[in-house]
């Protein structure tokens, strides 16, 4: 398995999803008719299980309005060693979507005066975490929508994963070095969560996991979601399976590639139920205030499609994830409340129920 495969997978997810949601908004007209709640559950609930069958989807799919789902049902299995079905209450890893927690559980810092987003993180980090020079130029911003020039850490992911099981080891891994000067354009980067993680840790004197299940996941009621060990099969959570296109296509689990616990750059846990409940508490203020919910879903140039810690898409706010074995879409439609995930434990078997759902969300959207 190559090291730059996770970065490849995620962007791919987020590339199928965005140019169809920034179509011009009169494209909507021409559609043979106009999608509502009721038609999308019965296309759900209809045709799902024949694309699910034909596809080998595997995961969890949930369509909801405002705090009503109208639709949530469990697909394929979680384990296919002992053909453990995936259940509602199933666990699913988000990669990358669990980025959003990271987010929030800064804001909140910035909410308490304990923290800046224009601050150097040099303020927080030392010559341990960064040089003088990375800690002066870039800023904790940068960090919260990926321009600060740092990197990935997926040249030494193999092999250090199973040492890391704190913030502090991912030492071993990050670089930083920069590509670009902070600032001057988007450019994805793992390592820049990481950071995020060790400055909330600086901070507060917490963990970060401690401190985002305090400050984030409790406040939600997020019963079922946190970071736990993932490099064994565990009882309700689904094992991530993919098709090694370097092995002939041969089907494999992730249990190898993970490391031993996801970070501040991803790899929580969660159920659909959870993340939308999530959705609906920063709808609600619950967590953070109307102001800094804006700041996070607003887009900031030069990433025209990213806030800090959340994708934008044209009429939603989410987050993907995508790691062999794992593809997780969240997103929610201000304008209309609707919230449509879709957590998979078979990789590239969700991507034709996302193509389907997309132009329908998008004129729901519209509609409002």
């Amino acid at each position: 398995m190559q090291a730059t495969r996770p970065v490849t997978l995620l962007f791919a997810l987020f590339a199928l999803l965005a140019p169809a949601l920034l179509v011009p908004h009169y494209l909507a007209g021409t559609a043979a008719r106009t999608d509502t709640d009721a038609e999308i559950v019965r296309f759900l609930s209809d045709d799902l299980p024949g694309l699910a069958a034909k596809r080998d989807f595997s995961g969890v799919v949930l369509f909801a309005r405002g705090d009503t789902v109208l639709f949530q049902q469990a697909y394929g299995l979680a384990n296919r060693r002992d053909s453990t079905r995936n259940q509602i209450s199933t666990r699913f890893n988000l990669a990358s979507a669990s980025k959003m927690f990271t987010a929030v559980a800064v804001a909140r810092l910035a909410e308490e005066g304990r923290l800046a987003y224009d601050d150097p993180i040099g303020k927080y980090l030392g010559s341990d975490w960064v040089s003088p020079e990375v800690g002066r130029k870039v800023l904790v911003r940068h960090l919260l929508n990926h321009t600060s020039g740092l990197g990935m850490y997926w040249d030494e992911w193999d092999r250090y994963k199973d040492r890391i099981r704190t913030i502090g080891d991912y030492r071993q891994v990050v670089s930083d070095s920069l590509a670009f000067e902070p600032g001057a354009r988007f450019q994805y980067s793992n390592t820049g969560f990481i950071l995020l993680g060790a400055i909330i840790e600086k901070v507060t004197g917490e963990t970060y996991y401690d401190f985002v299940r305090r400050t984030v996941l409790v406040p939600c009621g997020m019963e079922s979601t946190g970071f736990f060990q993932h490099d064994r099969p565990r009882e309700g959570f689904a094992v991530g399976y993919f098709r090694d296109k370097d092995d002939g296509g041969r089907l494999k689990d992730n249990l190898a590639l993970h490391g031993v616990i996801g970070a501040s750059a991803g790899g929580g846990w969660s159920t659909a139920s959870d993340l939308h409940r999530f959705l609906i508490a920063m709808r609600d203020d619950r967590i953070v205030t109307a102001r800094t919910r804006e700041l996070l879903w607003s887009p900031k140039p030069p990433a025209a499609n990213y806030g800090y810690g959340f994708q934008i898409g044209d009429a939603w706010v989410g987050h993907t994830g995508g790691f062999p074995g794992i593809e997780a879409f969240i997103q929610y439609y201000p304008s209309s409340g609707h919230t449509w995930i879709v957590l998979s434990n078979f990789y590239d078997s969700a991507l034709p129920l996302m193509k389907e759902m997309r132009g329908r969300l998008r004129r729901l959207a519209e509609q409002r």
